[in-house]
């Protein structure tokens, strides 16, 4: 995997942490967003564990132009920044996790490596601090008990209650088929509900 961050000392860290599991191999480092593309290209790593602000820029632009320059690799935002919008801008823009660095050495190793198997990271405790935040993003008619989706992810699930795929549901949304499969991944999370058809039938239900 490949860690992008501007602080010498945080990279240093986080490979560190990162290194009590044998099952995670750090390939590289960069140190801003340019270097990080050259990376990318040069290692093709599995995982790029990506801070969002860069000396040269960051964010969705650049987690964009990482899966443009490297299609193999999957992102794992690892960030300071506690915003629900944020959260929405770098899914959207195709990043597979997003954690906050306030997330335990645990948690972050688990998240890396469930994002390598092309799974979907957001550390649950700082989602759900994030959503009670910001409950003007989620439907009132969440179950208890469940997370509430985000106003994307409801998108997402009313396309599918009438029952658009996953394409068809990319080409409405303006979003990559891999965003969408990653809301879907999130969505499932969050209700417990993992059979399509099953998703179709809560949807309507909540939406009635």
């Amino acid at each position: 995997m490949l860690i992008v961050d501007d602080f010498p000392l945080a990279r240093a860290g986080i490979a560190s942490v990162l290194a009590a599991d044998p099952a995670i191999r750090v390939v590289g480092e960069a140190e801003n967003a340019a270097e990080a593309l050259e990376r990318a290209r040069e290692l093709e790593p599995d995982v790029v564990l990506l801070d969002l602000r860069l000396p040269d820029g960051g964010g969705p632009e650049l987690i964009r132009a990482l899966l443009a320059e490297a299609p193999g690799v999957n992102v794992l935002v690892l960030t300071a920044v506690e915003k629900i919008d944020t959260v929405g801008e770098v899914t959207d823009a195709g990043a597979a996790g997003y954690v906050t660095k306030r997330v335990t050495a645990a948690n972050l190793r688990r998240a890396v490596l469930t994002v390598r198997r092309g799974g979907t990271a957001f550390d649950s405790a700082e989602s759900a601090d994030l959503l009670e935040s910001h409950p003007e993003i989620s439907p009132d008619d969440a179950p208890a008990g469940e997370e509430r989706l985000t106003a994307r992810q409801t998108e997402v699930l009313a396309l599918v209650a009438a029952g658009a795929s996953d394409v068809e549901i990319a080409t409405r949304l303006s979003l990559s088929p891999r965003t969408v499969q990653n809301h879907l991944a999130a969505i499932r999370a969050k209700t417990g509900l993992k059979r399509r058809s099953q998703l179709a039938n809560w949807a309507i239900k909540h939406a009635s």
